[in-house]
């Protein structure tokens, strides 16, 4: 069906989860993306399968019997590896213009984690929705499905650079 109608592996993915009654958040958590993305794949799923609604997607994809467990057995098994939520670093600097220096630095971090294939990263669009506000690392974990989480500060003056995690 998926190949006829054009849709990718993981658009197939999305929309055998989401005709089968699964939320974008359970979607999310069982892919490892972001309830967004999960959202932002199901228009070109739409689009291809000519369908307007969950209901004609469930009906296009015959997936009206579809259970839990047969939308388990289409997914791949979350890894059993440390998990990382890299937070957005706060900018402690004088100069509010140094923010893309306190983002391009939890970037940096994110992009040499994701390296090791040891570790499971989060992604910096899911990560960086919790920037600018004061929040509970604790709760951080939970929403995103981690144990750990990385949070800091970046004060630069000069030539000169505090990092503080």
């Amino acid at each position: 069906m998926s190949e006829r109608a054009g849709l990718s592996h993981r658009e197939a993915q999305i929309a055998k989860a989401y005709a089968g009654g699964q939320t974008y958040q359970s979607i999310a958590d069982t892919l490892c993306i972001a309830p967004s993305t999960v959202r932002t794949h199901l228009a070109p799923i739409n689009r291809k399968l000519s369908v307007s609604s969950k209901l004609d997607l469930r009906d296009r994809l015959g997936a009206a019997e579809a259970t839990k467990g047969d939308l388990d057995d289409a997914f791949p098994a979350r890894p059993e590896k440390p998990s990382i939520a890299v937070l957005a670093f706060e900018n402690m600097s004088d100069d509010p213009e140094q923010e893309y220096f306190s983002d391009g630095f939890s970037d940096d971090i994110i992009t040499a984690l994701s390296r090791s294939p040891w570790l499971f990263i989060i992604a910096r669009n899911t990560t960086f929705t919790y920037k600018g506000s004061s929040v509970d690392v604790r709760r951080v974990a939970k929403d995103v499905g981690v144990r750990l989480v990385l949070e800091g500060s970046v004060r630069r003056s000069g030539d000169r650079v505090r990092v503080t995690a």
